[in-house]
């Protein structure tokens, strides 16, 4: 029967309206079949939690709890702890259930066909508490009691193998998840109407596996059909038509067709807007959904509306520590961090890791999330160590609480590996991108896209290292997989022409270079809105080749289309408009115009001082540039101080065997040759030849040149023997590590004459 409803008017004000009456009506009608046990007005409560009224659904099971009548304490129990698992209080949401579970088994008849729906929903729990072991084991007992009490086809085995399929699919077992997946779709084909929305479901089950796997295309296809389902079977526009348009919406972002992505977003939203209270989940859903999309095309300022109003939904109808809220914050942060506000969004990323470590396990994996945001921040402001820190904590937590092969573990060792690429530790880094790539081959199929990211991310290591041919060798495979799983006009497509360029740039084939560039270029102008930042920096690489072929008009014109996106994309303040700044220096410095030279590096600093720490190494790099030009207009003692300024951040927040320590130590060996003063000059050369040999390959063209430079200064000096010894070397390395037609190759080449008429 159903409850005394005295004194819960405003819980069940709803049912007061007509519509009211309609809604609670279909819910009943459509699930009575399949919660046979349960009486109406617990089904009610659980009406309230599936529409998003949690408060209202916790008020009506506990005042149903306190008033019973001849209501199933244990059933309201079980209610009540959905309400709080809804909330995120997964603590007392699995007391309640523990409570409910006892109940059914301490009577003289212990319930154990209803038990496995209490067992199942103890599960749940565990396994959005990302303890999907345990989750297991309880999905495991609560399958095997359906199976003996329940035909092999019924539904509530089909809802089982669904959730153990989802767990196995949190474990990044997706082959395991796909089976269970697919015996559940079998199942409910056999016993539902073709268009039952229970079997679109399990098609959109099987579009997320496909989706994990990178097989967008196939995830699209089961989305669709999916959506043909649930648009036969519901009103055009049921909260489930919402779902799928949003599930067919994340396909084409994965596949990065964003108007297409944004156009099933907001279709969806204006289903969910219409049908659902304003402050429903799946709204601030909605709105994050297209913030993302905003955020991918480099659109910061509306992404950042969008994550806002979620997040102001999400305090609306959540306590202040809800796990979605973190959520909310972690994204905003994410916009600061795009946005170059480096201390926001570390404020952003602190507020999360907050929530998550109170409401969490401690082996929770969105707190390892949270970690390794707050690294990258610190990677950001150049504070390696402390970025270190945070994502070994972030792999610690993944490797307690996942598979050792787990694709999360993969991206955790990732990040580590390039944390010490940019402390310079170049085999470190080798060694952890290589187990991420080991574990992504093994798990993945080969042509994923994470594959290619790692080859990628080794690519760059051997291009630090110098070793170009490999790295070559390494961006070309990672092409080869973008191109295959890809359109052509595919973004990343475009970053993996941008790194080959960057190769031949480096091997010093400028037209080959110019060349890759320019087809990266034309598919992110294809692709992108025309001010996106990712076009700013290939029209800054294009100029960097016309700066290195001496076409400084061309390069200046480029940098300048580069530096007029930054300043109309980012804030005033923001480090990449620091780099455009700088770069434009550097073509007026080549011009020999010292004054505007300066004038764009002191704005390029001005920027940095305010936005960095003070011994960040940009900042280093931008006193460095100072003292170039200082250097050029012969005011050598001047330059000689901010090339210290330089070296002393360097060697603050640097390794003491950085390839940075050692330029600034030849900067200074520099100054010093210029005022004739060869002896410290030549200190300096040995200090900076000491660091490159202890930090980079024996055959790196940085050895060579400061070889080279030692040369000089024994030619200087009249030793013209010990000159010879040390250009020997350098011609050696040079002529192994460039092409022969190499500008440097060339020089070094014809150079010996003067030495050898000099003995």
């Amino acid at each position: 029967m159903p409850p005394d409803h005295h004194g819960k008017s405003s819980v069940v004000e709803m049912i007061a309206t007509c519509k009211g009456r309609e809604i609670a009506q279909e819910y009943i009608a459509l699930n009575r079949k399949e919660l046979q046990e349960t009486s109406v007005a617990v089904m009610f409560g659980i009406l309230l939690c599936d529409i998003g009224q949690y408060d209202k659904a916790q008020t009506y099971f506990e005042i149903l709890l306190r008033n019973p009548g001849l209501e199933d304490i244990a059933y309201i129990q079980s209610g009540l702890g959905l309400a709080y698992a809804l909330k995120g209080q997964h603590t007392k949401a699995l007391e309640l259930y523990e409570c409910a579970y006892e109940l059914m088994m301490s009577s003289r008849h212990p319930r154990v066909k209803e038990s496995a729906s209490v067992l199942h929903n103890i599960a749940n729990v565990y396994r959005v508490r990302a303890q999907y072991d345990r989750a297991l084991q309880y999905y495991d007992r609560s399958l095997k009691i359906r199976e003996q009490h329940f035909p092999a086809d019924h539904q509530h085995v089909a809802l089982s193998l669904t959730n153990i399929g989802k767990t196995y699919e949190n474990k990044a077992e997706y082959e395991r998840a796909l089976a269970y997946y697919e015996r559940s779709l079998k199942i409910r084909e056999k016993r539902l109407p073709a268009d039952h929305p229970h079997i679109a479901s399990s098609l959109n089950n099987i579009a997320g596996i496909y989706t994990q796997k990178g097989q967008y295309d196939r995830a699209l296809e089961y989305y669709k059909r999916s959506l043909n389902i649930t648009q036969k079977s519901l009103p055009a526009d049921h909260p489930d038509t919402a779902t799928c348009l949003s599930n067919i919406g994340n396909a084409h972002n994965n596949k990065a067709e964003y108007d297409r992505a944004l156009e099933y977003y907001e279709r969806s939203l204006k289903i969910r807007e219409k049908r659902l209270p304003a402050d429903h989940p799946d709204i601030a859903s909605s709105f994050n959904n297209i913030a993302g999309i905003y955020y991918r095309k480099g659109e910061y300022d509306p992404s950042l509306e969008y994550y806002e109003r979620s997040l102001k939904t999400r305090e609306k109808r959540l306590p202040a520590d809800h796990p979605d809220i973190a959520s909310s914050l972690n994204d905003i942060a994410g916009i600061y961090y795009q946005k170059g506000e480096y201390d926001r969004a570390l404020e952003y990323y602190k507020r999360s890791l907050s929530i998550r470590e109170k409401r969490l396990p401690a082996d929770h994996p969105d707190t390892a999330s949270s970690l390794n945001n707050i690294a990258g921040i610190y990677t950001q402001k150049g504070e390696y160590d402390r970025a270190l820190q945070y994502y070994e904590r972030s792999v610690r937590i993944r490797e307690k609480s996942l598979p050792p092969d787990h694709p999360d573990i993969a991206t955790c060792l990732s990040n580590i590996g390039n944390a010490y690429n940019n402390k310079a530790d170049y085999d470190r880094a080798l060694k952890y991108n290589e187990r991420s790539l080991s574990i992504r081959e093994k798990r993945l199929p080969a042509d994923h896209p994470d594959i290619a990211s790692s080859l990628n991310d080794i690519a760059g290591i051997y291009y630090e290292k110098a070793e170009y041919d490999r790295a070559l060798q390494y961006y070309e495979r990672s092409l080869e997989i973008r191109e295959k799983r890809w359109p052509a006009d595919h973004p990343d497509i475009a970053s993996s022409l941008n790194n080959i360029a960057g190769i031949y740039y480096q091997k010093g084939e400028y037209d080959r270079a110019l060349e890759y560039y320019k087809r990266s270029l034309k598919i992110r102008e294809k692709r992108l809105p025309a001010d996106h930042p990712h076009i700013a920096s290939s029209l800054n690489n294009i100029a960097g080749i016309y700066y290195r072929k001496a076409d400084y008009d061309r390069a200046l014109q480029y940098n300048e289309r580069s530096l007029s996106i930054r300043e109309k994309r980012l804030p005033a303040d923001h480090p990449h408009i620091a780099s455009s700044l700088n770069n434009i220096a550097g073509i007026y410095y080549r011009k020999a115009d010292y004054d505007r030279a300066l004038e764009y590096n002191e704005r390029s600093l001005s920027i940095r001082e305010k936005r960095l720490p003070a011994d960040h190494p940009d900042i280093a790099s931008s006193v460095n540039d100072i003292a170039g030009i200082y250097y050029r207009k012969g005011e050598y003692d001047r330059a000689l101080e901010y090339y210290k300024r330089s070296l002393k951040i360097r060697e603050k927040r640097l390794p003491a065997d950085h390839p940075d320590i050692a330029s600034s130590l030849n900067n200074i060996a520099g100054i010093y040759t210029q005022k004739d003063e060869y002896d410290p000059a030549l200190e300096y050369y040995e200090k900076s030849l000491k660091v490159r040999e202890k930090s980079l390959p024996a055959d790196h063209p940085h050895i060579a040149s400061s070889l080279n430079n030692i040369v000089g200064i024994y030619t200087q000096k009249g030793e013209y023997d010990r000159a010879l010894e040390y250009y020997k070397r350098s011609l050696n390395i040079t002529q192994k590590s460039l092409p022969a037609d190499h500008h440097i190759v060339t020089y070094l080449t014809r150079k010996p004459h003067q030495l050898i008429h000099s003995v």
